[in-house]
């Protein structure tokens, strides 16, 4: 139950004694594990030094030693640094790719050569085709849907003759797949190829590179190995793309991509370092190149996203996690981060997910996306990278770092992660002689004033931690969202698609986040009015509003309404995710939906919280007054345990209610528990609680 501490292994500069050294010394201030990856050197690395090499083979066996012998447990990161990657120089078909294009204004006939894209790398033709321009709108360059014409058939080798059909400005869009050319390097004598996230061979060639390079080095004290870790997936390159997607595309979506190439692209989307240096403000909603006037283009661009979506988890992910899992390890992982991408339905292939309080910019609601899927499909530890914080190299502290953790325990997480410890010297304990990303971020414990205070704070969130995975998760509410940006840039896009009226929270009531996936997954199937019934045991379902759902969404929904949950549609009515032809029966599906008795229908989220007290759905607990604590629930065979937080910048004291025989104080400081007074009337049990900012606490209720 214990955090785990991130550790930064310096390649180039490993010093396998001064390992054993550190992980005794984070061992022996009470945290659990740590989670070990490998920091490529800029100047480049001898053979020795480099990932794989005879010093870092030693190094990883002497953590791996050092942490038999501590009793914890060390997770290593999938490669060096992230995305993951291959060692190789070549560029072949398993390296990533994306998707950019060429354009040529024409308003009579053209003929020639169509135009290839500057510094293209093992660049494909993939699509040509032709459009009028009806105008601009922003950035982007708007086209008349039908108009359009694929030319992809006269343009095999690249040139074109063509004349328009008729007046006006037209535009020739020339799309090309090419190789990303992102390497990492100063991991190795050669770089290391980062793979195409959406194919399986370039899985494979990752798996292969752990059966030869990776686990017959980790020596004899391998089984301290807990996870293998894969961190943000900071992909490069214009538009995404995998060599067979459009066969794959037309299979799954029903029709054919190719003609729609030149709408997918918002240049740089993915790109997550370009981003956050060069554009602070893309979303999925952010103007592409070129758009369609009608505005179906961002349908198209949803079945797109849709089915990288599914590639990832599929190819990418699961064969992860079945090959590690042969292995007796599990897979954690920070999935779909800062890409156009489901956060929530890769979790499946996921052991162990994890979010991060730096991404997502300590948003609470952000966590809750992916708790959904963790408490829907029975994940018993929901992880986070925390307290990483610019300018804080050194210089935090423990207090700094709770205001982050409680939050992430508030959207669910159970498992911190620090972020981090570099690696000292054996010769000064507790001095760094360098420092990760430039030291940016909090990024070395190691040296901070309080770490004689880690046992006490280690201490403290084990026995938070144990109170948050006791039992199982009891949710109020289940809140059916949809978004391609899940765990994008919230820090240069906050407040994506959340739900922002506060009355559900002063009501009392908690909630996650549900993505349509989930309405479909086995662990989802309704029993007696609660929804994932072994899981979260939702009581209600709550859907934003104008999602954009998948048909099979609405039979989840309205088999979930059969089965007696009140189901509450909030503001506009859901519309079709993309534009197949699945859709051609959701008009009479949503129909069907509204005709339930156990749906109902609100103009604006304001309305929620009568709507679900007409349903007979009131919170678990309620309180005197809004509800001013952070609240979370786990059911266990003799009650409940709640755990809560003040997040007020004052002491709050409120008297709560509940249903229930007693009420303990489980000591969170020093452990232990007691029964405490409390007032029972026919109706409910009632206690108060005063807690100071920022502070947490936790109850069990019994029956």
């Amino acid at each position: 139950m214990r955090p785990k501490m991130r550790y930064w292994l310096p390649l180039g500069k490993i010093d396998p004694q001064a390992v054993r050294h550190d992980i005794a010394r984070i061992a022996q201030a009470g945290f659990g594990g740590v989670e070990l990856i490998s920091i490529p050197d800029d100047a480049g690395v001898v053979a020795q030094q480099a990932y794989g090499g005879s010093e870092w083979q030693k190094a990883v066996q002497s953590a791996l030693s050092e942490a038999r012998k501590q009793g914890i447990t060390v997770d290593l990161a999938i490669g060096p640094l992230y995305p993951a990657a291959v060692p190789q120089s070549e560029i072949d078909d398993n390296a990533s790719r994306e998707l950019t294009f060429t354009a040529i204004p024409v308003s009579g006939r053209f003929t020639g050569q169509l135009l290839r894209p500057p510094e293209a790398i093992a660049a494909q033709l993939v699509g040509v085709s032709a459009m009028r321009v009806t105008g601009m709108e922003d950035a982007s360059t708007l086209v008349d849907r039908a108009s359009l014409i694929d030319l992809t058939p006269h343009a095999a080798d690249g040139g074109l003759d063509w004349t328009p059909p008729g007046p006006g400005e037209w535009r020739i869009v020339a799309s090309w797949s090419r190789a990303v050319g992102h390497r990492i390097t100063g991991a190795g004598l050669a770089p290391y190829m980062v793979v195409d996230h959406f194919s399986q061979s370039a899985t494979d060639k990752i798996i292969r590179h752990w059966q030869s390079d990776v686990l017959p080095k980790l020596g004899p004290d391998r089984a301290a190995v807990r996870d293998i870790f894969e961190d943000s997936l900071h992909l490069q390159g214009y538009s995404l793309w995998t060599p067979d997607l459009l066969s794959v595309f037309q299979e799954r979506r029903g029709y054919d991509l190719k003609p729609y190439l030149p709408v997918l692209s918002i240049g740089h989307l993915n790109d997550f370092f370009f981003a956050i240096f060069n554009h602070r403000d893309l979303t999925p909603r952010s103007k592409p190149d070129y758009d369609f006037a009608d505005g179906s283009g961002a349908k198209i661009r949803d079945d797109y996203y849709q089915t990288l979506s599914e590639l990832y988890s599929e190819r990418h992910l699961a064969p992860l996690q079945q090959f590690f899992a042969s292995q007796g390890l599990k897979l954690r992982a920070q999935p779909s981060y800062g890409q156009s991408l489901d956060g929530t339905a890769p979790l499946a292939h996921v052991d162990v997910p994890e979010t991060e309080s730096f991404q997502l910019d300590d948003l609470v609601e952000a966590y809750k996306v992916q708790a959904g899927a963790v408490h829907v499909l029975g994940k018993p530890v929901y992880s986070a990278e925390c307290c990483a914080m610019p300018g804080a190299a050194g210089k935090t502290d423990w207090n700094e770092a709770w205001k982050h953790i409680g939050g992430l325990y508030t959207g669910g997480v159970n498992q911190i992660v620090f972020h981090g410890y570099a690696q000292t010297t054996s010769h000064t304990p507790g001095q760094a002689d360098w420092l990760p990303f430039g030291g940016m971020f909090s990024e070395n414990y190691a040296t901070i004033a309080a770490w004689s205070q880690a046992p006490a704070m280690t201490a403290f969130l084990a026995r938070q931690q144990a109170v948050l995975r006791a039992g199982q998760p009891a949710l109020d509410l289940a809140i059916v969202r949809h978004s391609f940006w899940d765990n994008g840039h919230a820090k240069v896009s906050p407040g994506f698609d959340y739900w922002t009226d506060q009355g559900l929270d002063a009501a009392g009531y908690t909630h996650d986040y549900v993505a349509p996936a989930l309405l479909t997954a086995r662990q989802w199937e309704p029993q007696g009015g609660i929804a994932a019934p072994r899981g979260a045991a939702y009581r209600a379902i709550l859907v934003m509003p104008g999602q954009a759902l998948p048909v099979s969404a609405l039979d989840g929904l309205l088999r979930s309404a059969q089965a007696g949950v009140p189901v509450v549609l909030v503001g506009a009515l859901p519309t079709p995710l993309g534009i197949g032809p699945d859709n051609q029966t959701f008009v009479q599906k949503l129909a069907d939906l509204r005709a339930s008795p156990m749906v109902s229908a609100i103009a604006d989220a304001s309305e929620a919280s009568k709507a679900l007290a007409a349903q007979g759905i009131a919170p678990r607990i309620a309180s005197v007054g809004p509800s001013a604590f952070q609240m979370v629930m786990r059911r266990l065979p003799q009650g409940h345990l709640v755990w809560l937080r003040n997040p007020a910048d004052h002491t709050v004291t409120q008297t709560l209610h509940t249903a229930g025989r007693n009420v303990s104080g489980i000591n969170l400081a020093h452990g232990g528990s007691r029964v405490i007074p409390f007032h029972k009337s026919a109706r409910a049990l009632s206690w108060d609680v005063t807690l100071k900012s920022g502070e947490s606490a936790a109850y069990l209720l019994k029956n």
